[in-house]
């Protein structure tokens, strides 16, 4: 997969569910041109793509989140509590984000699997 910018086709290829939001081309286009120019040829080439599509679903689903319609690409959450026979176990609520705020990347299933390519791209420097 050679280092190009995803098309609108390629971002309903990839996500369909978007196809019912009927967002405007050109302003799907922008955003996807937006999210490009977070993402640069030192990723690896097969994250380049997905990157950039994740980022602009999430940037998607942020601008559209107003009508209350995000879309989630992950199924439900996991089991706080359970109880049999007599006995109750409670479980403390995992951060999936990793540190990642809930008012930026945490906040959408996209953003989430975008900052998970970014952590594999551009990971963090260690100071010894």
């Amino acid at each position: 997969m050679p280092y190009t910018i995803p098309t609108t086709d390629d971002f309903y290829t990839r996500f369909p569910i978007f196809e019912a939001w009927n967002l405007d081309d050109d302003q799907l286009a922008a955003i996807i041109a937006e999210a490009a120019s977070q993402i640069d040829e030192t990723w690896r080439e097969a994250d380049y793509q997905p990157a950039i599509l994740y980022l602009s679903a999430h940037m998607v689903a942020l601008d559209n989140s107003t009508e209350g319609e995000e879309v989630t690409i992950g199924g439900p959450g996991n089991v706080q509590s359970e109880s049999f026979a007599g006995m109750s176990v409670s479980y403390s609520k995992q951060n999936l984000t990793s540190g990642v705020s809930s008012t930026t990347f945490g906040s959408t299933e996209y953003g989430r699997r975008y900052y998970a390519l970014l952590l594999k791209n551009k990971p963090g420097v260690a100071v010894a």
